[in-house]
């Protein structure tokens, strides 16, 4: 409401004006995450009046709608990230299970499904720290490419290691008994 009163103030009569009003509105909401809804009031028309056409001025109160959300910009790139939210919280709670299951029984499948339930945790806790903090708008577009390429080296290599270390070697559950009795 305040926003719609500005816009029909003193201030605002002419069309420069309610230009630079709607151009620093639509600036200062480019970082919000609400729906913002702007009226377009026209200039009574005058005579005399340059560079503004008749059918500019005839356009009155009209009210366009748009959203600056993620979730707008999600949606058109096809993916559910609620689905995703929903499976990383469902292998965190299955993991309380999964690690001690393969630390009472070590065996290879076991220890196989906890080095993957891991890898998959780690790699999406930090995949969004990467995603969050390393933004385009702040680094420009190469440095976060770069850093999501290497949360993806970093998590191949890891489960490399693991597997390396389940298959050829004494498993991952034994491993970190090793490391416990120390």
């Amino acid at each position: 409401m305040a926003f719609v009163s500005l816009l029909r103030s003193s201030a605002c009569r002419g069309m420069a004006g309610q230009v630079q009003v709607l151009s620093n509105a639509s600036r200062l909401s480019a970082g919000s995450s609400s729906s913002l809804i702007l009226l377009k009031s026209a200039v009574k028309p005058q005579a005399g009046l340059s560079g503004v056409s008749r059918q500019q001025l005839g356009r009155t109160n009209q009210v366009q709608f748009f959203s600056v959300s993620p979730k707008s910009y999600s949606a058109g790139a096809g993916h559910s990230h609620s689905n995703l939210w929903t499976i990383e919280r469902a292998l965190s709670a299955a993991l309380i299970v999964i690690i001690p299951a393969a630390l009472a029984s070590p065996n290879k499948l076991l220890d196989t499904i906890a080095a993957v339930s891991l890898v998959m945790h780690c790699h999406w806790g930090v995949e969004a720290n990467v995603v969050d903090y390393i933004r385009p708008i702040i680094f420009g577009k190469t440095i976060p490419k770069i850093a999501l390429a290497g949360v993806y080296v970093l998590s191949i290599v890891t489960m490399a290691g693991l597997l390396q270390l389940i298959y050829n070697d004494i498993g991952f559950a034994n491993t970190v008994k090793k490391i416990w009795r120390m």
